[in-house]
């Protein structure tokens, strides 16, 4: 494999990517345009070349950050020898936690140093053993390798995106002012189906659908009376008897947040108004518009660069037209949802 060693280091960096989310209570993000010298801020008095951590005995490696031998050279090919020493500065460590996107508050935590520890050693010793040569890890370090440029690329047009102009955010906002209109959503979910104990009968099945539709054509009439939503959607979860009521907050969303079939249906209501009844592949779904506004302006220029950002996705994506074997990736697995939506800013 071509530029392996770049691909072992990748899918080492990812490695520890978990472990640091462990230890600072969340998920790293990626921090692609940092360097050493920017990395050395977490507020400590000692020095950047100075070793946060000393490996007597580890081999030097191409994993490893510095490695100083000690008078005795090491065996070649050996992991662990007397004759080794690998040094670890804290300005090299600081640049690994900032990549993962470590908070300077982690740099200090030992479970994170000491997991890096161990990964330094068994990752050594498994170059000694010839894992590198094994199918199967070949095939996991290349997609870590891939899921880490797609991290990087992204890290890349979100700076592109964020390099916007006041003026340019602002003509941005004339062209476009319907993206930047945002609503307080809630949404009552009836499902499509009745629980039963049992499996049954299409016939049955069909006849829930038709009993649950029709219940919630009289919930939407409720809703539109000035019904509270909560109790509603208590209502339509009772009569399907699924005692698991969902969340009918769905908070502040704008039209690119929301699946392109239901954006006009919601953003053509006005405050206070509810939807007519949609669907989806599992339930029948009422929408109503709490609160409708536009993005205040000291707001524009963050919101925009947050839309030139999923532009730039949506056209790279749509460059390429993608298939699914539909015997193989069914369209409706039950319970499963797009999940891919983002957070507005």
């Amino acid at each position: 494999m071509r530029y392996w060693w770049l691909v072992l280091m990748v899918f080492f960096v990812l490695s520890l990517q978990t472990t640091l989310g462990q230890a600072q209570g969340g998920q790293a993000t990626d921090q692609s345009t940092k360097n050493p010298a920017a990395a050395a801020q977490s507020g400590s008095e000692v020095p950047p070349d100075a070793a946060v951590i000393t490996i007597d005995g580890l081999c030097a490696s191409s994993f490893t950050s510095s490695s100083t031998p000690a008078a005795t050279p090491a065996t070649p090919g050996k992991a662990v020898d007397p004759g080794c020493k690998t040094v670890i500065t804290r300005a090299e460590y600081e640049y690994l936690m900032d990549v993962l996107g470590g908070r300077p508050s982690a740099y200090h935590g030992l479970k994170f140093a000491k997991r890096y520890s161990e990964v330094l050693l068994f990752s050594t010793k498994g170059r000694e053993l010839g894992v590198e040569k094994d199918p199967r890890f070949q095939e996991k370090i290349r997609y870590s390798y891939l899921e880490a440029l797609d991290t990087f690329t992204l890290a890349r047009l979100q700076q592109q995106a964020e390099e916007i102009s006041d003026a340019d955010a602002e003509k941005f906002f004339k062209e476009h002012p319907e993206r930047f209109v945002q609503i307080k959503l809630l949404q009552i979910a009836v499902p499509k189906t009745k629980v039963h104990e049992t499996a049954v009968a299409e016939s049955v099945a069909a006849a829930d659908k038709a009993s649950m539709h029709e219940a919630a054509l009289a919930i939407q009439k409720e809703a539109a009376a000035g019904g509270d939503i909560d109790k509603l959607q208590e209502k339509a979860y009772k009569i399907a008897g699924d005692p698991s009521v969902p969340d009918t907050d769905l908070g502040e969303q704008v039209p690119d947040q929301l699946p392109i079939e239901y954006r006009k249906l919601i953003f053509d209501l006005k405050s206070g108004e509810v939807s007519q009844v949609t669907e989806d592949d599992h339930e029948y779904l009422i929408f109503k518009c709490a609160e409708k506004h536009t993005i205040p302006a000291a707001d524009v220029k963050k919101f925009a660069a947050w839309l030139r950002m999923r532009d730039s996705r949506q056209a790279l994506r749509d460059s390429v037209k993608t298939e699914y074997n539909e015997q193989y990736f069914p369209k409706a697995n039950a319970g499963e949802k797009d999940t891919s939506g983002e957070r507005a800013p």
